[in-house]
């Protein structure tokens, strides 16, 4: 049983961390779409794929890790699921700014803004994924 609940714990996570990264990138999507031109709506969509991917990513690996390895720390589960995203996050820009015809300056604004996302996700509080232990015990708040 407690091989699982890190693993889930993440899992719940990156629900919420979607859920709240897309809201942001489809506010930056459509702020682009108004202006009617399809290179910065493409650059914008670049810029949220980028703010959005590695973070899922890196913490998609740690909960697998956390699944096969159930006496890993949280805290190198947390540090394993940065780099990841970081290297990834970098490699995707290198990508995008050497080989896409974009406008950059969007991409970044577009990343920036879906990254707010990451950072609101923890204040979200949604009944069907809250969970809390009571008494040693897993159980859905309602």
């Amino acid at each position: 049983m407690t091989s699982s609940t890190a693993s889930e714990d993440i899992l719940t996570a990156i629900k919420r961390m979607l859920r709240s990264q897309l809201f942001f990138g489809m506010l930056a999507i459509l702020y682009q779409i108004f202006s009617e031109d399809v290179t910065r709506i493409e650059s914008a969509s670049i810029g949220v794929v980028v703010a959005i991917i590695p973070g899922l990513f890196g913490m998609y690996l740690a909960s697998v890790k956390a699944k096969k390895n159930p006496d890993a720390d949280i805290k190198d589960l947390i540090q394993f699921s940065r780099k990841v995203k970081l290297v990834y996050t970098v490699i995707l820009f290198a990508i995008v700014f050497r080989l896409m015809d974009v406008e950059n300056i969007v991409v970044i604004a577009s990343y920036c803004i879906t990254f707010i996302g990451y950072f609101v996700s923890p204040f979200l509080n949604k009944k069907e994924d809250d969970l809390r232990i009571e008494g040693g015990k897993r159980t859905n708040r309602s």
